[in-house]
């Protein structure tokens, strides 16, 4: 709350006397919602309720099953919440960076038919590029 309350008068302050323009923070009026920073635990539910719509979208889109390794689940956590400046949408791109990508590249490069499981064993990062390692089950 005292941080809160901080922030809202150094709004307060800069539209009146640094911008010299309070009749724009009174079109703004109280819809000032301060943030906290995502810790990480909380990352980590992001990023479990993130990686879990990819695997069901998969499924739903695809009829393919997704299963990672605990190794290939950890890195990717660990790529996608190794920075929380962004906050949930910064999880959210990341995702998008190491899995959907590596993810679709995979899925173009393999003959799947439906109803099959893609085992995703290792997720890398080489030269800035991300790749997913994965075996067709059968």
């Amino acid at each position: 709350p005292e941080m809160a309350h901080r922030i809202r008068e150094e709004i307060n302050h800069y539209f009146k006397f640094r911008l010299g323009r309070p009749e724009i923070l009174n079109r703004i009026g109280d819809n000032i919602v301060v943030f906290d920073f995502i810790r990480s635990e909380v990352a980590h539910l992001i990023y479990t309720m993130m990686k879990n719509n990819v695997i069901a979208r998969t499924r739903e889109a695809h009829e393919i099953e997704l299963v990672l390794s605990r190794e290939a689940d950890e890195a990717l956590k660990n790529f996608a919440t190794r920075d929380l400046s962004n906050g949930g949408r910064g999880i959210g791109n990341q995702l998008e960076t190491c899995f959907i990508n590596p993810l679709s590249r995979a899925l173009f490069s393999l003959d799947l038919q439906p109803d099959r499981q893609l085992y995703i064993e290792q997720i890398t990062q080489s030269e800035g590029i991300y790749n997913i390692h994965v075996t067709p089950a059968l």
